[in-house]
């Protein structure tokens, strides 16, 4: 919002709505449910966009969803131009952990604690197009432009995992305590055996509310977790 107030930028907004009385400025995007959330909805969409003359913005601002990160990722790969990405991050995967959610086909929803995507998976994700980590809070992460990124922004590299022990995360005690973010983070028996871990808690999460609402899983998992 400050800058799109103080530099005149222009912003579009995906995920949620447009903050009342600040609609100047910012293009509406879909909300969750409105959109598929994939690498191909985010092709699809910028179809609409470019139509309407938003291709190219000075900010995306990204919520996090089921899919989130995918649609973004499908939205630059289809052309879309920016300055800045200011997106949610799931704090509860920290590097190298990276994690990211898929839309469900059968509509059923995912615990809140699984929105959204890490921030080693969208560092990863976001290299690619030029985009560096400048900022990250343990909830917020910005990613600037390469043809914008000025010393005064940060270095072109930082260390995610120096960035991820600077900031402040919440676990959620229903589904992934803070204890298990903790353990992933500073465990010191390999990647390897913490994406095995990582994994069983995160198939637990999903599967506990899933059963009890319609009595069986997926065949698939709902999730991408690797390192």
């Amino acid at each position: 919002r400050v800058l799109l107030g103080k530099y005149v930028f222009h912003g579009l907004v995906v995920g949620a709505h447009v903050p009342e009385g600040e609609e100047k400025g910012w293009h509406q995007g879909p909300l969750p449910g409105m959109v598929d959330a994939s690498v191909e909805g985010g092709g699809a969409l910028l179809a609409t966009l470019r139509t309407a003359g938003w291709a190219e913005v000075d900010v995306v601002r990204l919520e996090d969803f089921p899919g989130s990160c995918l649609l973004l990722k499908g939205l630059l790969a289809a052309g879309l131009r920016a300055g800045m990405v200011v997106m949610i991050i799931n704090g509860q995967f920290p590097p190298p952990l990276q994690f990211a959610t898929f839309q469900r086909e059968d509509g059923q929803t995912l615990p809140p604690a699984l929105y959204g995507c890490s921030l080693s998976f969208a560092v990863e994700m976001l290299r690619p197009y030029d985009f560096h980590l400048a900022r990250f809070s343990g909830a917020y992460a910005a990613f600037v432009h390469g043809s914008r990124l000025s010393p005064e922004v940060g270095p072109s590299e930082p260390d995610e995992f120096a960035c991820f022990r600077g900031s402040r995360v919440w676990g959620f005690v229903d589904a992934l305590p803070i204890e298990a973010v903790r353990e992933w983070f500073f465990a010191k028996d390999g990647a390897h055996a913490v994406w095995q871990r990582c994994w069983g808690n995160v198939s637990a999460a999903i599967a506990g509310p899933l059963l009890a609402r319609c009595g069986q899983l997926s065949a698939a998992p709902d999730f991408l977790l690797h390192l």
